[in-house]
């Protein structure tokens, strides 16, 4: 896993799981979205499912079809990852987790789940909405974040956090963006950029990465961390 993103809403996290869907069809690049709906079982998951080997023109076409005859059918591709057993199989965990706070936080404490994050290489870790995490939702967040962290065995250089706000931040005053995203992220040194635009951003790079170790859950959660 290299990507978890993270979505305050569900229906914000199935939106982008629908573009998800048609920007890496045929890729192979495993995807998923890990939410309380999310089916336990293969045979739970409504929709059509592409045959293996299909390409995103294939997958395009097909979509193309559904729409013309006005039928309600989600239609999903090879690479993606729909039920939660699917997730757990060994070497079948997604490169791109869709998530929310609570089912995140389940997935580090639960034994049949926490093996999705096996010796992942996280690079990347986005919140979406990003002021909705404020007060005692926003700190207990943060500590969730540390607690990623640590059982991946990474510091916060390690990973690119990305925090996205249509509010935070502006061209004019990046600051509060950049003071949130520190407080938030837990980290202090490095580069530091808020990128207004359609969707504002403030994003916080990420060192190098170095050599894997294996993961090693500990109970931590400070501001430094």
């Amino acid at each position: 896993m290299v990507a978890v993103l993270i979505y305050p809403m569900n229906a914000l996290a199935e939106d982008q799981l629908d573009r998800l869907r048609g920007l890496l069809a045929g890729r192979g690049i495993p995807f998923g979205m890990y939410v309380g709906k999310t089916p336990e079982d293969e045979a739970q998951v409504r929709g059509e499912r592409m045959p293996a080997g299909s390409s995103n023109a294939d997958y395009q076409a097909r979509r193309r079809q559904i729409r013309e005859a006005g039928q309600d059918i989600t239609l999903i591709p090879p690479e993606e990852r729909a039920s939660r057993k699917a997730m757990r199989r060994e070497g079948g965990q997604p490169r791109i987790l869709l998530t929310n706070v609570k089912q995140l936080e389940l997935l580090l404490t639960r034994g049949k789940d926490v093996g999705i994050f096996a010796e992942a290489p996280l690079e990347f870790l986005v919140f979406d909405e990003a002021h909705t995490f404020r007060g005692a939702q926003g700190a207990e967040t943060a500590c969730l974040i540390r607690r990623l962290r640590t059982f991946l065995r990474q510091g916060p250089a390690e990973v690119r956090h990305i925090a996205t706000s249509a509010t935070m931040a502006g061209a004019e005053s990046p600051k509060p963006a950049q003071d949130f995203a520190r407080r938030f992220f837990g980290v202090d040194a490095g580069p530091r950029h808020a990128r207004p635009g359609g969707l504002r951003r403030a994003a916080l790079e990420r060192a190098p990465q170095r050599a894997r170790r294996p993961p090693k859950m500990r109970s931590t959660c400070s501001p430094r961390s």
